[in-house]
């Protein structure tokens, strides 16, 4: 069985570690830039940084989404397993803002990103509860970054009301730099999708993106 992040299209290791090849190849100078910023360890700013441009759509892990026709809400999940993976690994206080990424890497569709946290619809979302067949993605994916994920960390089931409470729990004074992560994280995000899920046809925007990244 594959774990998919588009369904028979692009499996999940396959669009992570792409979107993490795209960033490291196009973006990794943002690492020392919010190092200064932040105060923070380079290294500890890598690894977060890289956790949430690999596993942005680790909420796509929920056998919820194994048998629905849409992945619907998934970034919501993403972005709490993102910082409780985080927290596990490499805590530092960029864990919050690597988050808040991970979970706006759709900001760019209506109603999605934070506008879907402030119309209050992720409280119709399912429960999350990992998909079995995604662990070995997962783990290959880790290893990519150099960090192990406990299991415990992933398999706990999540409801939508926990990351609600984790969201109003944040006390980060530095949020104005998530977008740092944000943009390199939708340009890879978009262009790996098109490379493993598109038909050749190109259209506007990833004709753009070729104009300035390097394959």
């Amino acid at each position: 069985m594959t774990c998919w992040a588009f369904r028979d299209k692009e499996s999940f290791k396959d669009h992570a570690i792409g979107v993490l090849e795209c960033f490291r190849r196009n973006f990794s100078y943002i690492i020392p830039i919010l190092s200064r910023r932040t105060n923070i360890d380079r290294e500890k700013v890598r690894k977060a940084v890289e956790i949430a441009v690999a596993l942005h759509d680790i909420g796509k892990a929920s056998k919820h989404y194994s048998t629905s026709s849409s992945y619907y809400g998934h970034e919501y999940y993403s972005g709490y397993l993102v910082y409780k993976i985080i927290s596990r690994c490499c805590d530092s206080e960029i864990k919050e803002l690597a988050a808040l990424a991970a979970m706006s890497h759709h900001q760019a569709m209506e109603g999605r990103g934070l506008d879907f946290i402030r119309s209050g619809n992720y409280s119709r979302l399912p429960n999350f509860g990992l998909d079995p067949q995604c662990i070995n993605d997962i783990k290959e994916v880790a290893e990519t970054i150099g960090i192990s994920i406990p299991l415990d960390v992933i398999t706990k089931t999540i409801t939508p009301n926990d990351v609600a409470c984790w969201l109003r729990s944040f006390n980060f004074s530095k949020f104005y730099l998530y977008p740092i992560v944000l943009g390199p994280l939708m340009v890879c995000d978009t262009y790996v999708a098109y490379v493993h899920r598109g038909d050749g046809r190109k259209n506007l925007l990833i004709a753009e993106y070729e104009r300035f990244i390097s394959k």
